[in-house]
């Protein structure tokens, strides 16, 4: 028999079993698939771009430079400066060259001051091994040393040697220096000297010999720089060295004059001639 179908309803009818699975759909219960990292995408490659062509010159290959010899060394110090001074102060310098040495085209002379360490130096174009003249310097002590010139240089110097040189005229060594006479001294074979009583050196430096005072002056001491006047109515004495008064029969007017003639005349140490004034 069939049972009657109920009245319609809006309630739908569930039934109590799932539906079977679809034979095409995946299972439920599998785990999710990983994801799957997407491979980098290269950046897409420039085309090349061809220069464009240039009106520039293309530049010529250089040439490499041309390889030179080393600069040969300057030569060897000479041997040892010989030194002879004259007695007018001229020095003539020798030295002995490098052995046979036809590169050297001159020398080089020093002259060092062995006190105030100052350096005079002398060129010399001139092939030549002996060198004359008077250094002009100040000191008396000195060293003289060469050296040889190349178109590579200037060697080395030789040892130094000492010499020495006198002052000039009016001027003593003292401690290797040429000092000048002071006024009242007079140079003497190189030694400054006081002058004696009875003269001087007129007020002068450097001098070379002193003056007797002139009639009418006189210095009483060594060393006067000058010589005094004598007071009117005296002259010098016969040494210059002291005043005296003019005998009777003469006179001296005025301060460093001689005495003069005065006939009649009897007063010692006269200022004129009263003989002179009374005839007027």
């Amino acid at each position: 028999h069939t049972l009657p179908h109920p009245a319609s309803t809006n309630t739908s009818h569930t039934s109590p079993h799932p539906p079977p699975p679809s034979p095409h759909a995946p299972p439920t219960d599998s785990p999710p698939a990983a994801p799957v990292a997407a491979s980098p995408t290269p950046p897409p490659t420039a085309a090349p771009v061809s220069a464009a062509p240039t009106d520039a010159p293309t530049a010529a290959p250089t040439d490499a430079p041309t390889p030179t010899c080393p600069a040969t060394p300057a030569p060897a110090p000479t041997e040892a400066v010989s030194v002879n001074v004259d007695q007018n102060n001229l020095a003539t310098f020798t030295w002995t060259a490098p052995a046979a040495d036809s590169r050297i085209t001159g020398y080089i002379l020093r002259i060092q001051n062995m006190t105030i360490k100052y350096d005079y130096s002398y060129n010399f174009d001139q092939l030549s091994s002996s060198i004359q003249f008077a250094p002009a310097m100040s000191t008396t002590e000195r060293t003289a040393s060469v050296a040889a010139v190349t178109a590579a240089g200037t060697g080395a110097f030789s040892q130094p040697t000492t010499f020495h040189i006198k002052c000039k005229s009016g001027r003593q060594d003292v401690n290797g220096q040429c000092v000048v006479c002071e006024a009242g001294e007079y140079e003497s074979n190189g030694s400054c000297v006081a002058c004696g009583a009875g003269s001087s050196t007129n007020n002068k430096r450097g001098a070379t010999q002193c003056y007797s005072c002139p009639a009418g002056y006189f210095s009483s001491y060594s060393g006067a720089y000058e010589c005094t006047a004598c007071p009117a109515g005296t002259t010098s004495n016969v040494d210059n060295t002291i005043c005296v008064q003019c005998p009777a029969g003469t006179y001296a007017w005025a301060h460093g004059s001689s005495c003069q003639s005065c006939p009649g005349q009897t007063e010692v140490g006269a200022t004129s001639c009263l003989v002179d004034e009374q005839s007027k």
